[in-house]
This record gives C-alpha cells, sequence and structure tokens, in this order.
C-alpha cells in the first residue's frame, strides 16, 4: 500500500512506500474515528509532510530509514 495507513492494535501505523513510485501524495482515509488526513513528499531518500489524526487517536510513523515515532491528534509534521 503506498499511503502506508495501515491499523495495528487499534490505532493507525502509518509506513509510506513511495520510493521510485511518486514524488509526492495527498489524501484522506475515512476511519470510524474520523478522516485520517496525509501529505508526503519523497526527496533525497527521504519522506517529508504532515500527517493528521481525529481528536483521540494516537498513531504511529516509520519512516524510510526505520525512525519511529509517535503521532498524536492533530496535525504532526514529519
Amino acid at each position: 500500500m503506498i499511503t502506508g495507513v495501515r491499523r495495528e492494535t487499534g490505532h493507525p501505523v502509518v509506513q509510506p512506500h513511495m520510493e521510485g513510485l511518486l514524488s509526492d501524495l495527498e489524501g484522506e482515509i475515512a476511519t470510524e474515528y474520523g478522516r485520517i488526513g496525509f501529505r508526503y513528499a519523497y526527496a533525497d531518500g527521504q519522506i517529508h509532510g504532515e500527517i493528521s489524526l481525529p481528536e483521540g487517536m494516537n498513531g504511529q510513523w516509520i519512516g524510510t530509514d526505520g525512525d519511529s515515532r509517535e503521532l498524536k491528534p492533530g496535525k504532526n509534521v514529519i
């Protein structure tokens, strides 16, 4: 899945796979808790952008280099 948004143990894990496919990607995914918004740009081997989670939803980001960080409700800059 290019967007890389999947659910694990009740919260979203975001791990996009754009390498060699797209230079940017933007969209939303509907969940029962609200919409997850994302905007990515791929350059220099890294993905940059933002992910917006609905109120009350936490998640996890996993970058192309394996970097992992917690996502909180609202806008998260990657």
